[in-house]
């Protein structure tokens, strides 16, 4: 039984995959929660992922078993040509991890919907090339009411109308289906170098962008889960 640990911007993922397969997941706020969590099941060993958190605030709950903690120095089963691999989100490297292992001998686009979205390339060898980088519907909508005296800040219901017919529908409009106009542009702009193009979509904004992307895409929840656990079952420790 293998430990999946991924700390992103708002929540805590912990997952428990055997023999390849997803076993269980619990989504958390803090790191209590997932000592909690650890102790419920038996495992072998354990890796985690972090883009908000020091992995020194992971280390006195995870003692008992092998540990990879993702940075630039752990061994990959792919190649990256990243000039900067320091400053890589491991989120963003165990997604093309994931893409290129369910999707062998493919070009691939993951794309992750989050709190920003990211637009990573990897190639039908195996070869990771890098990606794009760009706010999320909700940081728009912050940055709007922040940066603005009269904005307001909408909430986000996954519904909205274009045009919006008032300030708040306007801002979702913008928000949305602005970021749903960006994400089919950079799907064609690599589709047009790489026709048999394969987009995998994930993340936890999926549910603005899966019915309205009106290019093919393929939707895995769990993508970045399934990159790291390929990443720990490559690495023995």
């Amino acid at each position: 039984m293998n430990l999946v640990i991924d700390a992103g911007n708002t929540r805590i993922k912990v997952a428990y995959f055997q023999d390849g397969q997803l076993d269980s997941l619990e989504e958390v706020p803090d790191l209590l929660q997932v000592c909690t969590i650890a102790r419920k099941k038996k495992f072998e060993k354990v890796i985690v992922s972090s883009v908000s958190r020091s992995y020194d605030e992971f280390r006195p709950f995870l003692t008992h078993s092998p540990v990879i903690y993702l940075d630039s120095a752990t061994n990959i089963p792919i190649q990256s040509l990243y000039l900067t691999p320091s400053t890589l989100g491991p989120d963003r490297l165990a997604g093309a991890i994931a893409a290129h292992t369910m999707f062998p001998g493919r070009n691939c686009l993951v794309i992750d919907a989050g709190t920003c979205v990211t637009y990573d390339f990897i190639d039908h060898s195996g070869l990771y090339h890098g990606g794009s980088i760009s706010p999320g519907v909700r940081m728009k909508l912050k940055a709007m009411n922040a940066f603005t005296s009269k904005l307001p800040l909408p909430e986000t219901d996954n519904e909205f109308e274009t045009p919006g017919k008032d300030t708040t529908q306007s801002l979702l409009s913008g928000a949305i289906f602005g970021t749903i106009c960006e994400a089919e542009g950079f799907i064609r702009y690599y589709r047009e170098q790489y026709p048999d193009l394969q987009v995998i979509l994930t993340g936890g904004d999926i549910p603005f962008f899966e019915s309205r992307i009106k290019e093919p895409i393929f939707v895995a929840p769990l993508l970045v889960l399934e990159g790291l656990n390929r990443i720990l079952e490559f690495n023995e420790v």
